[in-house]
Order: C-alpha cells, then structure tokens, then sequence
C-alpha cells in the first residue's frame, strides 16, 4: 500500500473512527474484483482497474465506508439499547457476499463489540487481518458459509484466514453449501466440520443460540 494513501480520505462519517490506516490492505479486495466488475458491468459501468491508482481507492474507499456506516450503526444501537429495549451484548453481525464482507470488516476488522458474526459467501477483504486481528484483539466468534462452486477469490481466502484465527485463537466454524455456487437458499443443506448436514438457517440458528442464547 502506498504510504498514507487512504488515510486522509474524503467521506462523509467517521472516517479513520475505529482502525488504523494501515490497517486497509487494498490488495485483499483483488480476489473480488472479477465479481466486482461483473456487478460494474451489469450497470454500464466500466471496469476498475487497480493498476491505476485513483480507481483502486474508488474500491478501497467504497469497501471500508460500508464499514464505517455498519459501525456507526451498531454503536448507536448499543449507546441506545434502553431505547430499543435490548440488550447490547448480545448482538450478531451477519451478511451475504458484499453485506458478508462488511460484517467482517466490522466485527473483526475494526474491533466493534458484538457477540458474533456470520457470513454467506463472503470474507475478509478491505483490512490486513494479521494486523487488526491479533491475539489481544478479542474478535467475537465466526460462522463462514461457502458454496461448493462459490466465487474463486473468496473460496482461496479462506484456508489462510482461518490459518491466522488457528495461530491467535479466534473461535472460528466453516460450513460448505454442496452443489451451489455464490447463491443458495437458506434451507440449503451445509456441512460443517461435525459432520452433520444441517440447513444454512438451521446452523445459523445453532450458532446464534452458541454465542447469545436463545433470549427470552
């Protein structure tokens, strides 16, 4: 990353609020960027490139201002809770493919306090994790779901992430969703490292009841 490059960047919100910059490692969003571009296209958009530098930050700067707006919003509805009338430690972060992808930057990316976090078809892009995820970070729990034929970028990320959270001790559960690609329904069967097959919503509901309880 260029030194400074996208520290000083021009966002409406909390820009800078809640990581370092270099924490941002625009090079984890390369293996997106074919789907990225796909997605461009389908709007008549042109192609980003990231050799040039102005339209890598375009990415880079929509990728962690996603975040940004998430983190803004779980800490309001924390400092909120008696308004709400919930209760602030016990809220899970979840998402599909770019909304997965958000809730990993949030929750273990930039740190912000939740009891857990799930993710459909996506994973860590936007931030380097061996330097936001860390022994000391306290990260909450981790559910990752993959289709068997998902996105290439993302299906190469994940030995490697789950790699780091061997070597720090994040508590981390992978589940494959057989015979589907990026997208599948949530009675899908998945099957996960106890090998049961259980549906997507059904392992979701499972690791919610894990990290929150089932409320009352």
């Amino acid at each position: 990353m260029r030194p400074n490059q996208f520290s000083t960047r021009k966002q409406v919100g909390n820009a800078g609020e809640g990581y370092q910059a270099d924490w941002i490692a625009p090079e984890s969003l390369l293996p997106l960027l074919p789907q990225a571009n796909h997605i461009r296209g389908t709007m008549d958009l042109p192609p980003l490139d990231f050799s040039i530098p102005e339209q890598e930050k375009t990415m880079v700067d929509g990728v962690i201002s996603a975040a940004e707006d998430l983190r803004k919003a779980v800490l309001h509805i924390r400092e909120s809770a008696a308004t709400y009338n919930i209760d602030p430690n016990r809220i899970v972060l979840g998402g599909f493919s770019a909304g997965a992808v958000t809730s990993w930057n949030v929750a273990h990316g930039m740190g912000v306090p939740v009891s857990g976090v799930f993710l459909l078809s996506g994973t860590d892009a936007g931030f380097d994790v061996n330097k936001a995820v860390t022994a000391s970070s306290d990260r909450p729990p981790i559910l990752m779901f993959m289709g068997q034929y998902d996105l290439a970028g993302a299906l190469s990320s994940v030995p490697l992430l789950f790699a780091h959270y061997e070597e720090v001790g994040v508590e981390h559960e992978f589940a494959w969703v057989p015979g589907f690609g990026h997208f599948y329904p949530a009675g899908a069967a998945s099957l996960g490292g106890d090998a049961v097959s259980t549906s997507v919503e059904g392992r979701i509901a499972e690791f919610l009841e894990r990290v929150i309880g089932n409320g009352q």
